[in-house]
């Protein structure tokens, strides 16, 4: 379960749909309104995509944090360390 949830997280914070909407504005001809702008049209959904990505964030992190805790996959502080995601794996508390 823990791995279907950092995938879903992964995906959340890397995902880029640039090449999907510059192919739509290619068919649609809107790449010429952004092409007669003083800025790359790169550039403009290179701040597109840093935009979205704080609102992904705070939507992503929420439902994988339930999702684990919910799953039994968080066990949170135990003896004084941090066991993550019902694995083996130990890390020393700060």
């Amino acid at each position: 379960m823990a791995y279907f949830v950092a995938a879903f997280l992964i995906r959340q914070f890397t995902a880029s749909w640039v090449v999907w909407e510059l192919s739509g504005q290619i068919r649609n001809g809107d790449l010429n309104t952004l092409l007669m702008r003083p800025m790359s049209p790169m550039i403009y959904h290179a701040i597109q995509n840093l935009a979205a990505l704080p609102i992904r964030c705070a939507l992503a992190l929420p439902i994988g944090v339930v999702v684990l805790v919910l799953a039994g996959g968080w066990r949170g502080r135990a003896r004084g360390r941090w066991r993550c995601w019902g694995c083996r794996w130990r890390w020393r508390g700060c």
